[in-house]
C-alpha cells in the first residue's frame, strides 16, 4: 500500500487497505492517522469515518470515535455499523436507553444482525425486562445458532424470567451442540441422579 501511495499519493483506496493493514497488525494509533488523514481529504465518506472510529475505539478512544460513528451515521442514516458501534460505546458508558435506540436503528438498516439482536437483549436484561430481553436473545440464536454468547444469554434470561423448563431445554441443546459453552451455565443445572 505505502508503494502505491508512493506512486499515486491520492488513491483512497491504498489508504483504506493500509489503515486496515494497520489496525489489523495491531497499531491502532497509526491506523487513526491513517484513517483521519482520509477523512480529512474526504468528510462526508461514511466508510472512512466509521474506520477512524473503530480504530480509535481499539485503541481506548471512545469519545472521539463516538463523534465519527455520530457523523457517520449523518451522513448515511440507512447504514448498519455507525449505528451499532455507537451503540456500543453508549451502552458501555452506561447510556441504556440512548444505547437501545441505536441498536434498533442498526436493526433497522440489517435486520439480520444476530449482535444487534444480542445487544438489545443485553439492555432489556440490565433493566429487568426478561420477556424482550428472552425474545432478543432467541433472535440472536435463531440467527447465529453457533453463537455460544446468545445461547448463554438466552438460558440465563429464560431463568430470570422465571421459567426454568425452558432454560434448562435451552441448556441441554447447548450442552449438546457446545459442551464447553455450557460449562458456565451447569451449577444452574444440577445434574438428576439416576436411580
Amino acid at each position: 500500500y505505502r508503494a502505491a501511495l508512493a506512486e499515486e499519493p491520492d488513491f483512497e483506496p491504498a489508504y483504506e487497505g493500509l489503515g486496515e493493514v494497520l489496525a489489523r497488525s495491531g497499531d491502532f494509533e497509526a491506523a487513526v492517522r491513517v484513517f483521519s488523514d482520509i477523512v480529512e481529504r474526504n468528510p462526508v465518506s461514511y466508510t472512512a469515518h466509521v474506520n477512524a472510529g473503530v480504530a480509535l475505539k481499539k485503541a481506548g478512544r471512545l469519545a472521539p470515535a463516538a463523534i465519527h460513528f455520530k457523523k457517520a451515521a449523518d451522513l448515511d442514516p440507512g447504514r448498519y455499523e455507525a449505528f451499532f458501534q455507537l451503540g456500543s460505546i453508549l451502552s458501555a458508558r452506561g447510556e441504556g436507553e440512548a444505547a437501545m435506540a441505536l441498536f434498533r436503528k442498526a436493526i433497522a438498516a440489517e435486520p439480520g444482525s444476530y449482535e444487534a439482536h444480542l445487544k438489545v437483549g443485553i439492555e432489556y436484561a440490565k433493566r429487568g425486562e426478561m420477556a424482550p430481553a428472552v425474545a432478543a436473545f432467541r433472535r440472536a440464536v435463531d440467527l447465529a445458532p453457533g453463537s455460544e454468547e446468545a445461547r448463554r444469554n438466552l438460558v440465563r434470561a429464560y431463568l430470570a424470567s422465571g421459567d426454568p423448563a425452558a432454560a434448562r431445554k435451552e441448556y441441554e441443546a447447548l450442552l449438546e451442540k457446545m459442551p464447553q459453552a455450557a460449562k458456565p451455565l451447569e451449577k444452574y443445572f444440577p445434574a438428576v441422579p439416576t436411580p
